[in-house]
């Protein structure tokens, strides 16, 4: 690898040599296929653990036992309430405006983060696209932060 491998334009102002950085690039490459495969066979954890669960819970029901204990683990039935988020935008405004007379809106409505960094990036690509700033009241002005990428060759 050469200094023009850097893609810069320059040698970096840093000491780290090129075999240096080529060591962090071989050690980041096998930790990130380390991971990956540490993730897999939690997925795989995570299913057999479901299906065993689902077995578990689905004989206790059929057994009507609310409560066993087993030699390393007592397990239990809970019952749960499990409530649906309005689907359709009449639903939706209905929900909020029972939550607006109750005087829960504002602190029951949230947007997602992730929501919201779409909604504000297509509104900041908009603004530049009309030669305008962007300004959308309630948000502080973005913040720029830097994110390695690495991409398998």
């Amino acid at each position: 690898m050469s200094d023009q491998d850097w893609d810069m334009g320059e040698k970096p102002a840093t000491a780290v040599t090129i075999e240096e950085f080529d060591g962090i690039c071989a050690t980041i490459y096998k930790l990130r296929n380390d991971k990956a495969e540490l993730e897999a066979r939690v997925k795989i954890l995570n299913s057999e653990l479901a299906l065993q669960e689902g077995k578990a819970l689905e004989y206790m029901v059929e057994l009507g036992k609310d409560k066993y204990a087993a030699a390393d683990v007592t397990l239990s039935v809970q019952k749960k309430l499990s409530w649906k988020v309005p689907q359709t935008d009449e639903a939706r405004a209905a929900f909020f405006d029972h939550l607006k007379a109750l005087g829960a809106y504002d602190r029951m409505v949230s947007v997602h983060s992730g929501t919201l960094q779409s909604f504000c990036n297509a509104e900041f690509e908009t603004a530049k696209q009309e030669g305008r700033t962007v300004e959308i009241p309630g948000i502080d002005e973005p913040t720029y932060y830097e994110r390695l990428s690495v991409r398998r060759k």
